[in-house]
């Protein structure tokens, strides 16, 4: 037997029901269709077991003993945790599915009905449910979004003003520019000015394996960026989008719509897309580009007066009072050619804040770690992974070389840690004993 909408699990299913054929011929029904189905014969049994075990949908009569189906659907109200409820009522009144869907009910049909109704109405509200706590988990792992970005640069201000400009818009948004220039930070502010709900933004492609097509376009199963995000925004990395994927963003941008992963047929693509990219997706998108803001980021090189400022507020945000950026650190910095951008000057000042033995980080530790090589050379292949090498082994020691919480800290699995420590050559110090905690000399554990 395979399970509805092709799952791993079957949809678990509660079907309230007061007259025992019609309820033997759902709970047959269902069952026959891969769902894994409980039946209640009244309201007070339904909402006593719908308190012990998880269900993803309910099917409520709305005429039952001891409670009423609208009953046990007020009584669910305020419960993170409960189903999608579908009321099914002999009377078929107005006001009864407008109480219902006051109530919070999925949706509510009529008796006499077909089961093929109910089929497709489970399922739907059951990928309603699943499309919620996607989006849930979702929002829960992105940082707060920016308000603002301040800059010093004449060219870096018009870039930003061009965003205010286009940030309500509807049409793509292409942000283009080298590793590291903070383009995604400046998508998510765009969608921060954009007017649209602060949580309908979804990121894809932004670290870890190449994207997917099922990424964007969901599967039978599990929603995708474009059905998630609604009317809200798709933050694209096109560098690290496989080619499948690939085409299916341009086809996306150039048509409107979607595939439904469902096999459904197509959908209007409501959310806006931001795309990022070092320059591929400029040629790659072609005419699906056309009406799409286009902007060069600046690389940090050519932003001299930002750099002061930026480094002082990374150094905040990173152990906050506990350090300062001294004065003199200033035209260090400046002076740098910064081949990885703003995330190689994060990843300096994080290493400064951790070398240093003051509560002020001068321009002697910073010249120090430039000039022994601890960062990347402008030209050289290697900038990139140089950059995660010292972010990984910055991980390390301020989580004391517990590899657990490093990898936490990094968002990557244990297993892909203990990878990139064998490909870096990284080996814990002899007599260093792991811990659950940075230790208190930690620079920042402080």
């Amino acid at each position: 037997m395979t399970h509805p909408v092709g799952g791993a699990m079957p949809i678990r299913v509660l079907v309230a029901e007061d007259e025992e054929h019609l309820g033997a011929i759902l709970e047959h029904f269902l069952r026959g269709r891969g769902y894994a189905v409980t039946i209640c014969r009244d309201g007070r049994s339904a909402l006593e077991t719908l308190a012990r075990v998880p269900y993803d949908v309910a099917l409520l009569d709305v005429v039952m003993p001891e409670l009423d189906g609208l009953e046990v659907l007020r009584r669910l109200q305020g419960d993170p945790s409960r189903p999608e409820v579908i009321i099914i009522t002999g009377n078929g009144t107005i006001d009864t599915a407008i109480t219902a869907i006051k109530l919070g009910a999925y949706d509510y049909i009529s008796k006499p009905y077909r089961m093929a109704e109910i089929d497709v109405m489970v399922r739907r509200a059951w990928e309603k449910r699943e499309l919620g706590r996607a989006t849930a988990m979702l929002r829960r792992r992105l940082p707060p979004l920016p308000r603002q970005v301040p800059s010093d640069n004449a060219r870096m201000r018009s870039v930003i003003a061009r965003i205010d400009a286009a940030a309500a818009a509807a049409d793509p948004l292409i942000l283009c520019g080298e590793i590291g220039t903070g383009k995604h930070h400046l998508g998510r502010y765009a969608h921060a000015r954009s007017g649209r709900p602060v949580d309908s933004l979804v990121e894809v492609g932004g670290r870890g394996e190449p994207a997917t097509r099922a990424d964007l376009l969901g599967t039978p199963t599990e929603p995708g960026a474009f059905a998630l995000a609604e009317r809200g925004t798709v933050l694209v990395d096109f560098d690290r989008l496989d080619a499948d994927a690939r085409t299916a963003l341009v086809e996306a941008m150039s048509d409107g719509e979607y595939t439904h992963a469902d096999g459904g047929g197509r959908v209007p693509l409501t959310a806006r897309l931001i795309v990022c990219t070092r320059g591929d997706a400029v040629a790659a998108l072609g005419s699906a580009s056309v009406g799409a803001e286009r902007l060069a980021i600046p690389p940090l090189r050519e932003r001299p007066e930002d750099i002061g400022r930026m480094a002082a507020d990374l150094l905040f945000g990173m152990v906050g009072p506990a350090h300062r950026l001294a004065v003199d650190a200033v035209p260090v910095l400046a002076g740098y050619a910064w081949p990885g951008n703003v995330a190689e000057l994060e990843s300096v000042v994080r290493r400064a804040a951790m070398l240093a033995a003051r509560p002020e980080v001068t321009g002697a530790d910073f010249h120090l770690l430039l000039a022994a090589g601890a960062v990347s050379v402008a030209g050289t292949g290697g900038a990139l992974s140089d950059l995660e090498r010292m972010h990984i082994e910055a991980m390390l020691v301020r989580c004391n070389w517990h590899q657990g919480q490093a990898a936490m800290m990094l968002g990557i699995s244990t297993k892909t840690l203990y990878r990139k420590m064998r490909e870096y050559g990284f080996r814990r110090p002899r007599g260093r004993k792991l811990s659950r905690a940075a230790t208190p000399t930690d620079p920042l554990a402080s």
